[in-house]
């Protein structure tokens, strides 16, 4: 899971070094699963040390002014879904555009990727930003904060699954914002619940007969 804040900004670079930091470990843990279960033998173990060496050595190497950009983020991308290929392989998982078309949808890459992330990061810090504003002024309560902050937890777990691959497709693109528009609604709902509980409040009171 990415470490990155849903109640803030996300930060390109950031969010670049976050995915791969978070892939990293998630092969090395797949590795050790393999190795334990008699999937990896000691030579291929052996030969995925090699290769997850060399990918340190890229990674450190982007990481060495504390961000990663674009270009960088594809080349170590491309470096880790070769490693992963192997693995697959060896612990005869499915294939990735399979599990991407079981899980997300039409795999076909959306035209402009950099715009598709910039409009998913646009939707995270504006419903951010929503929540914020209505904890701050009561319209929204910690509780209900709370179920929107899991909400929005779950469609960034989406976008960590999508950009995996370092490429957005049609179909994840579609469930993020599905995902997003689910939390922009249940703030709407909670504000509304609130200004209407108010409203009544402010009608009865004017009702009242001292």
């Amino acid at each position: 899971m990415s470490t990155v804040s849903t109640s803030s900004s996300l930060n390109v670079a950031s969010y670049f070094k976050d995915i791969i930091q978070d892939r990293q470990q998630r092969q090395d843990e797949r590795t050790a699963e393999g190795v334990a279960s008699g999937a990896i033998s000691a030579k291929n173990k052996e030969l995925l040390a090699k290769s997850d060496a060399k990918n340190d050595a890229l990674i450190a190497a982007a990481l060495k002014d504390g961000k990663v950009t674009r270009d960088e983020y594809d080349r170590i991308t491309k470096a880790l879904n070769t490693q992963n290929a192997v693995l697959d392989k060896l612990m005869k998982s499915k294939d990735k555009a399979t599990l991407k078309k079981e899980s997300m949808g039409d795999a076909t890459p959306m035209q402009d990727q950099d715009m598709a992330l910039a409009m998913l990061q646009k939707n995270f810090t504006s419903i951010g930003k929503a929540i914020e504003a209505g904890v701050k002024s009561g319209k929204i309560t910690e509780d209900e904060k709370t179920k929107l902050d899991a909400v929005l937890e779950k469609s960034l777990t989406l976008m960590d699954k999508a950009m995996e691959d370092g490429t957005i497709s049609k179909g994840e693109f579609s469930t993020v914002i599905a995902s997003l528009k689910t939390a922009d609604r249940q703030v709407t709902t909670y504000s509304r619940n609130r200004r209407t509980a108010a409203s009544v409040r402010r009608e009865a009171s004017m009702n009242v007969t001292v």
